[in-house]
């Protein structure tokens, strides 16, 4: 359900984003949205924003590139610790946003409760650029899925917002 409506039922909205270890692009993707959100109009505290990963080894650290890149930003990734998947509940999100279409198939077979709520951040947007794993690769990589990461997560909030003040006026 790539563009399509997603559904907000409380006043905080929960977003995971949702990569493959939960070191690289979905902490990344947790921290910049969270930055986008302080640099916006919108009070942070209508969001809770977490990240997960498919294969995620349960507390591993960001790899030192992605600590690296967010320090461009002004922020600090050093305190990052992997989430797999399944340590959160179904219950308490909104939106799950993954990195590609690969993953987001994956998603909704390991859990078909999230089946509605899973977008890649691409397909929420409507654009067809996944955000491709940086692991293992040279900082100018992981500056660019930075780059491309802010750009997507802009027009999602920007989306968002729009769902939340048409929601505000029903």
């Amino acid at each position: 359900m790539q563009g399509g409506r997603f559904l907000l039922v409380e006043l905080v909205i929960k977003i995971v984003f949702v990569c493959t270890g939960n070191t690289c692009r979905s902490p990344m993707a947790q921290a910049l949205f969270r930055k986008i959100i302080e640099d916006s109009n919108m009070p942070g505290h209508q969001f809770k924003i977490l990240s997960a990963g498919l294969n995620a080894v349960r507390n591993q650290p960001a790899t030192a590139e992605a600590i690296d890149v967010m320090k461009m930003f002004g922020i600090d990734l050093s305190a990052h610790q992997a989430i797999p998947i399944e340590d959160l509940p179904e219950q308490d999100v909104d939106i799950l946003f993954t990195m590609t279409k690969r993953q987001a198939e994956t998603l909704k077979e390991m859990l078909p409760a999230f089946e509605n709520k899973v977008f890649t951040l691409s397909g929420f947007v409507e654009t067809e650029k996944e955000i491709e794993d940086p692991f293992g690769l040279n900082f100018s990589v992981y500056q660019k899925c930075a780059d491309d990461l802010l750009a997507l997560l802009s027009k999602a909030l920007d989306k968002i917002k729009m769902e939340y003040e048409q929601r505000e006026l029903s």
